[in-house]
Parts: C-alpha cells; structure tokens; sequence
C-alpha cells in the first residue's frame, strides 16, 4: 500500500514534465559556415501577434569569446513576427564541442522583452536568411474570416415574400 502511494506520488510529480513537447530539430538553413535548425515541437504563438521559437545554430568553426573561451554550438529563444520580419531575443546560450555550457544568458523578463525593440536582422546576415527560413516554415498568415453582412434591402424582400 505504503509502496503504491509512492508511486503514485512520484508518477504525479513527473507529469508536468512528461507533459512537455520532446524538442523536434528541422534543419532550416546551411551553409559552408553554419548549419541552423529549429524546434518546430515547441512553438508557441499566432501569426496574429507574434511566435516564440527556440533556433540551434552549429558552427562548421569554434568562435572565441572575450574571455578566450571558444563555442561552437548557439541555442536561442527569440519572438519573432514575420511580414515584415522582426525579432526580440529572450535567451541565447553557448555551448563548446564537448557541449558545456560557455556562457548562459537569463532570460528576458516580461518586462524587459515589452521594453525591447522589434528588431529586423542584419541586411546580407545569416541572421536574415536564418529568420526568413524560420517565418517560411510558420506558414503564411491565416485569412482573416470575414462577416456576413445583413442588408436593409434583402431582409425587406424576404418581409414581403413572406406576406403574399
């Protein structure tokens, strides 16, 4: 009995985590110097306001920091609105080759991400064909559905039908 709460206990403690979208990579861009991947699992958002997308980017070449420390591996959380495309960066972490972390970054408080500009990426950047890809694999923005309208005119038609 003791034994069977326990389980129970432990199932119910591990739920909210099961609960989470195992991360789905789709590599969306590449190129000589870097290979750019996105989570198309945990994607949250509209094309109405705005998505939240988590992008991996690999470099074919470590990149160095201030501190002389190397990464090789950029995970990113971004909000981005696509047409025209804009970005606001939530959390970034870099990682070497043997995958440690080099140096993570908190994320961006409520707050601070409604302060942030929208920003467009870099005219000529990876960053612009990256974010671009990124809006492509979101899909074109959903039609608005648009309201019937009731006429003066066709009510009254209906009116007088109704009467003969």
């Amino acid at each position: 009995m003791r034994s069977t709460r326990f389980a129970l206990i432990a199932a119910l403690m591990l739920l909210p985590v099961a609960a989470q979208a195992k991360p789905k990579w789709h590599t969306i861009f590449k190129n000589k110097n870097v290979s750019v991947a996105m989570d198309t699992a945990g994607i949250t958002g509209s094309a109405s306001d705005f998505y939240t997308v988590w992008t991996r980017w690999d470099y074919a070449t470590a990149k160095p920091l201030e501190n002389k420390k190397t990464y090789s591996r950029l995970m990113e959380k971004v909000q981005i609105k696509c047409d025209p495309t804009r970005v606001k960066r939530v959390s970034t972490s870099l990682y070497n080759k043997a995958g440690k972390v080099v140096k993570e970054e908190d994320s961006a408080t409520p707050e601070e991400l409604e302060a942030m500009t929208w920003d467009p990426p870099r005219a000529g950047s990876d960053g612009e064909s990256v974010f671009a890809a990124v809006c492509k694999e979101l899909g074109p923005k959903p039609a608005k559905p648009v309201k019937a309208k009731t006429t003066t005119k066709a009510t009254k038609t209906t009116s007088k039908a109704v009467k003969k």
